[in-house]
């Protein structure tokens, strides 16, 4: 499986709040491709599907790299690429935004940012096939907008327990995910670390106290790999300072009243999961998403909270599979009518015109027979 990295602007103006130093910063957004260049017998790449990750708060593009494996041993040489992207505010992105980012993130901007990647991918000869979007909390949250900004873009989505809004908007002042936001601004500050010694300190926190701490071996390791960098004292420092890891979840107020709305008209074909355990998003809130959803279904990971997609990842992948290959289906099938009515249309303007032309040189011919 090949690895390439990639960056792109931005979407600007950023929404919300002060989202950048000086109102005129351009911000860029890093993004992973994998494939699998050179493969035997494989399909035309507009007849091939493509795949678009969007992680969660405090994560980065690299945790999906094992469902990157997976994907590519399921699907072989049906699958053109898997694409994961870093949030502005995360992962390379926040080094490439340094002194540029603050602490604020609209979350509808991830959905303009990921649509904006997958026109830089296209503008380079890219990308062909049609893209199923899957996205975790945040993330399943930056689906949704990409899914109704870009919806031309995108077959399907996938939601992994999105953190969308909790209510409905005339319930915002009593959300419960609204209230929990609120309550886990010190718990989040007190607790994350952005400096450390070593690397045998970072990686023990990384075990033992960070949301990966039970994460799946490969997960884990992938993500202890690219979460932090060594600085020029030797320091290891995390890609995210303390302010912006903090910000993440204070940007979740920015869908508190979009989210809940924009669902209502986006008819993109969605599958929602959640664990089992509903730890997280208030109880029955998955449910209320996939009843909005103009065209979903909903399915239960047993045996698992909000994280279990990175704890389960086996079984989480398992659960997305038949979606996939419906929409992709139904996408080439489009595809295909389109292409055909496309041809069969020109055809029939031209026997339009020429029986037009036949039938007005009869008319002429009738006309002064009569005379």
């Amino acid at each position: 499986m090949r690895t390439r990295n990639f960056t792109t602007p931005a979407y600007f103006p950023r929404e919300g709040p002060h989202p950048t130093m000086r109102f005129n910063d351009r911000l860029v957004v890093s993004y992973v491709v994998w494939d699998q260049p050179n493969v035997g017998d494989a399909p035309a790449s507009h007849e091939r599907f493509n795949l678009l990750f969007l992680h969660g708060s405090q994560m980065m593009k690299e945790v999906w790299t094992y469902y990157a494996e997976l994907a590519f041993k399921h699907w072989g040489s049906k699958l053109d690429k898997v694409i994961a992207l870093d949030v502005v505010t995360h992962g390379d992105s926040a080094r490439l935004n340094e002194s540029k980012v603050t602490a604020f993130s609209s979350w509808p901007d991830i959905g303009r940012d990921a649509g904006l990647v997958l026109d830089d991918l296209a503008h380079m000869g890219e990308l062909d096939g049609p893209t199923i979007a899957a996205g975790h909390s945040m993330g399943g949250a930056g689906t949704i907008f990409l899914a109704a900004f870009h919806t031309a873009k995108i077959d399907g989505i996938i939601l992994m327990d999105p953190v969308w809004g909790g209510s409905w908007p005339e319930e915002e002042s009593k959300s419960p995910a609204t209230m929990a936001i609120g309550q886990m601004f010190g718990k989040v500050y007190k607790y994350s670390r952005d400096e450390f010694d070593s690397r045998e300190e970072y990686e023990q926190f990384m075990k033992t106290k960070f949301i990966s701490r039970q994460f799946h071996p490969r997960i884990q390791a992938d993500m202890i790999a690219h979460n932090a960098y060594t600085d020029f004292h030797g320091k290891i420092r995390v890609k995210m300072t303390k302010a912006l890891q903090v910000g993440a979840y204070i940007s979740a107020s920015s869908v508190i009243r979009a989210a809940t709305t924009i669902v209502r008209w986006t008819p993109v074909p969605a599958l929602v999961l959640r664990g089992e355990v509903e730890d997280w998003n208030p109880p029955g809130d998955m449910k209320k998403l996939a009843d909005r959803l103009p065209n979903s279904e909903l399915k239960v990971i047993d045996g698992g909270g909000h994280l279990v997609y990175f704890e389960k990842p086996d079984e989480c992948f398992a659960a997305m599979i038949d979606f996939v290959d419906r929409q992709v289906e139904s996408a080439l099938q489009r595809r295909k009518a389109y292409e055909v009515g496309t041809q069969v249309g020109a055809y029939t303007i031209q026997q339009v015109e020429k029986e037009l032309k036949r039938m007005v040189n009869d008319g002429v011919r009738t006309s002064f027979a009569k005379l």
